[in-house]
């Protein structure tokens, strides 16, 4: 997601340390719990959030968190893509992994319009639109999210 160092950080502005059960040598290190341990554990609870609530409460949540170390071009980039928030609840419910099928192009060479489906097994396709077949497959995950989010 990001720098380890940085979750870390956020982990320590909500306290989170006072919540984990740890091993002895762990307890008992000079240096406090490492990075990696808070880093893996707010990253385990946004997920938790995305898979048992959805995709905006999750982002919310990390937005409201990161807003003291981000800028607007960083919070775009750190923010999970849809296609990729989609593959995770997928492998969580053990789904296969979604295809994506470009399902027609027009307009100009200069101005193409994409049209692509997400298909995933046990569910209806669901379009996206864009004007790159990497922005019409982004749409298509999100709408997808969309959908099974409010089922």
């Amino acid at each position: 997601m990001v720098q380890k160092k940085i979750c870390a950080e956020v982990s320590h502005k909500i306290n989170i340390e006072r919540f984990l059960i740890l091993g002895k040598s762990e307890r008992k290190s000079m240096d406090g719990i490492k990075d990696s341990i808070l880093a893996d554990t707010i990253e385990a609870i946004i997920g938790a959030i995305f898979i048992d609530g959805n995709y905006r409460e999750a982002k919310n949540f990390t937005l409201f968190l990161w807003g003291d170390f981000l800028n607007e071009r960083e919070i775009n980039e750190i923010t999970p893509s849809p296609k990729n928030l989609l593959q995770e609840f997928l492998q969580s419910k053990k789904i296969n992994a979604p295809k994506y099928k470009v399902l027609k192009v027009q307009g100009k060479d200069h101005n193409p319009q994409f049209t692509v489906a997400v298909k995933v097994d046990g569910y209806k396709d669901i379009l996206g639109y864009g004007s790159s077949k990497k922005e019409a497959e982004t749409c298509a995950a999100n709408n997808f999210l969309e959908k099974i989010n409010h089922e």
